[in-house]
């Protein structure tokens, strides 16, 4: 932790170096999260962790239309097992995750670099926007509005960074990919309809049986998400794959909002196991939930199952959060036996 902090201060002071050598301001924020986790996967003995998240976001206007953005992010994570489940070690990884630059060229706006990018809900596409995340995305999102669209459009690599890929030895089996995809988001009425496209240079090595392109692995879908009153969300996302079986994924949650400092979330995942990339979408079975229970080497389960979640907002700068998922894999030897998993946390943000 001190190392962290020392390494912290001193990113701040070079760019704050920086940026009175060119004459430009750096803007500087971050949060700290504290989160515990409890999961029991199929029955068995339960594991416990607790992780403590940091990150440190600089940024600053170079010029009129030009702006450059960088975060130093990472964790702390000490497992505790209960006997006969395993010993965890103490892991920890640190790193500056985000660096680029934003620039405006017409009705276009580009950002370059390292960055966090999605498509549709991120159920299609989605790669390094969290702390620590399971991969990096190296490249260019280019954003702008036609007519009553939104259009983002992607290109570059999703590189493995995280420590459950390295240290797991998934790094051959979920290989560093290249992607470009489109994005198109419209309001209708008073529902936001989107459809994304999106295609990555390589299959995952971890497909349920079937027969699979070996290259070019092809993404759609389609997404709404829409406000019923004045205290009700709703979304959903359909996500389909060109794999021959087990291609078709979707998902829907609801958020009631009871006052500015509460709401509480229900959402519903079904998802084949050919049907989104394991690391690369945030309902694969590799990213959710918070580990590998549904995304083996050499073997991709699929999954399906509720997820709740409660938020309260204690100050401006602090809220509290509570997740609680119950998942059961759609294949396998655990087919019908449930997974588990309980986290709670508190984020301070500055």
């Amino acid at each position: 932790m001190k190392k962290t902090l020392i390494l912290a201060l001193v990113v701040s002071f070079v760019l704050s170096v920086a940026g009175t050598a060119f004459a430009f301001p750096v803007d500087f924020s971050g949060d700290f999260k504290y989160e515990f986790r409890q999961n029991s996967d199929f029955g068995k003995a339960k594991y416990q962790e607790n992780r403590f998240y940091t990150e440190l976001k600089f940024s600053g206007k170079i010029d009129d239309s030009t702006s450059f953005f960088s975060r130093f992010g990472g964790q702390v994570k000490d497992n505790q097992s209960k006997p006969g489940n395993g010993d965890y070690a103490t892991t920890s990884g640190f790193t500056m995750d985000q660096f680029g630059v934003k620039a405006k060229a017409g009705d276009w706006n580009f950002a370059i670099g390292r960055q966090g990018t999605q498509l549709g809900q991120g159920g299609i596409f989605y790669a390094g926007n969290d702390v620590d995340p399971l991969t990096y995305f190296d490249g260019v999102v280019a954003t702008t509005k036609m007519g009553d669209f939104n259009v983002s459009v992607i290109g570059g690599k999703a590189v493995s960074s995280n420590l459950l890929v390295q240290t797991t030895n998934l790094m051959g089996i979920y290989p560093d990919q290249s992607w470009v995809g489109v994005d198109f988001k419209v309001p209708v009425d008073k529902v936001t309809v989107g459809f994304a496209y999106a295609k990555s240079s390589v299959y995952p090595n971890a497909l349920v049986l079937g027969t699979v392109p070996l290259k070019d692995a092809k993404y759609w879908d389609l997404n709404f998400a829409t406000k019923i009153g004045n205290s009700f969300d709703f979304s959903g996302e359909y996500v389909k794959s060109d794999a021959s079986t087990a291609n078709a994924a979707f998902t829907f949650a609801g958020t009631y909002t009871f006052d500015p400092d509460n709401n509480f979330t229900v959402a519903y995942n079904n998802v084949q196991g050919n049907s989104t990339d394991p690391v690369n979408s945030n309902i694969g079975t590799l990213y959710y939930p918070n580990g590998s229970a549904f995304s083996l080497p050499g073997t991709s389960f699929g999954y399906k199952g509720f997820t709740y979640a409660y938020h309260h907002q204690i100050t401006k700068a602090m809220g509290f959060n509570a997740y609680y998922l119950t998942l059961q894999p759609l294949l396998g030897t655990t087919a019908g036996h449930t997974n588990d998993e309980l986290g709670l946390n508190v984020k301070w943000s500055f």
